[in-house]
């Protein structure tokens, strides 16, 4: 009994060094930057994070109001596709598959907004998630789409703007920033509506 009341306070004392131990572990970790995170090679300012290179990296989602990651796709034909080939012009992303039914249910509103309006300052882009050449050509060639389909083949794009869920559709102005994100089959007043906002006039 003389021998645990003894030990007592040498435990005690034990507890709290490793509680100060680990607090003090914590502090100079907290130190070190995130290597894994983009950062300003401005030696002035080489532990803030760049917004723009994060985004780009795939690091941070794009949101609305930012601007929108570049990238450089094939379409089925095997021409490439770089999203600055239509800087100046508003341009309507829209990510899907072949097995997605709301995709098919909203392919026929952005192929004939493709057809009627789009080519001018307004383009159309279907960007297929990782499915094969002649699993999209077959889509293509059923729905008789007209408009560019692109193929991100290893979801590098899908993952660059942080797609959840298909349809997707993300709007970008003539400046190339986002000025919507839409998630699910989008319906003709909506995208009517975003293409207003982003001063387009049906």
């Amino acid at each position: 009994m003389l021998g645990q009341i003894r030990s007592a306070p040498i435990l005690r004392q034990l507890l709290i060094g490793i509680i100060i131990g680990a607090a003090l572990t914590a502090i100079v970790l907290a130190g070190f930057p995130d290597d894994s995170l983009p950062r300003s090679t401005d030696n002035a300012s080489s532990s803030v994070i760049d917004p723009g290179e994060a985004i780009a990296a795939g690091r941070v989602a794009p949101a609305v109001g930012q601007p929108a990651p570049h990238f450089s796709l094939p379409d089925v034909e095997g021409q490439n596709h770089q999203l600055q080939d239509f800087e100046g012009k508003i341009v309507l992303l829209n990510f899907w598959a072949t097995w997605c039914a709301p995709c098919r249910l909203e392919m026929p509103l952005l192929e004939k907004h493709s057809q009627e309006i789009a080519g001018g300052e307004f383009v159309i882009l279907a960007i297929n998630l990782q499915e094969s050449k002649d699993q999209v050509q077959e889509f293509v060639d059923e729905m008789g789409l007209s408009m560019p389909v692109l193929l991100d083949l290893d979801g590098k794009v899908s993952q660059q703007y942080h797609i959840i869920g298909y349809p997707s559709s993300i709007l970008i102005d003539r400046n190339g920033t986002i000025q919507a994100i839409h998630i699910g089959i989008i319906s003709e007043p909506q995208l009517h509506q975003y293409l207003e906002t982003v001063g387009f006039s049906l």
